[in-house]
């Protein structure tokens, strides 16, 4: 009975570890991808503080237009809405160098620049545990 109680014992105690280390950690390739469509979501949504923390500051980029592109002409103000329907990243292409990422994609869905969607480039940085979309470019 004892020995059946230690097996027991011994069992819940693996159980329970097992059970604390939860999933595995995304790898870094699944972080990047899913700061873009974090990035998309954020802008169907005019949230603002999504965009906050995905944007860095020293953020630079091109639009539409090809003007160049700050944090600030990125994050929406207090009382702008949405400036895109929701879309999904599609094709993304991803190459590492250190611990900065470029992905080359293709945004699809309602609202992104017509049929077909947008292409986009896009430069994100590790920075403390978080990746961060440090510049972009943008095309028809």
């Amino acid at each position: 009975m004892r020995r059946l109680i230690s097996l027991a014992g011994v069992g819940l105690v693996c159980a329970v570890m097992l059970w604390a280390q939860g999933a595995p950690a995304p790898s870094a390739e699944d972080q990047v991808r899913r700061v873009v469509q974090d990035w998309l979501d954020a802008e169907s949504r005019g949230d603002r503080a999504a965009l906050e923390r995905i944007i860095a500051d020293d953020f630079v980029g091109a639009g539409f237009g090809g003007g160049v592109l700050s944090k600030r002409d990125i994050v929406p103000h207090e009382d702008a809405g949405p400036r895109m329907g929701p879309s999904t990243a599609k094709e993304m292409t991803v190459r590492f160098y250190g611990d900065t990422a470029v992905l080359i994609g293709k945004a699809e869905g309602k609202g992104t620049e017509g049929p077909g969607g947008f292409r986009f480039f896009i430069v994100e940085q590790k920075r403390g545990d978080t990746w961060q979309m440090v510049a972009c470019n943008l095309t028809r």
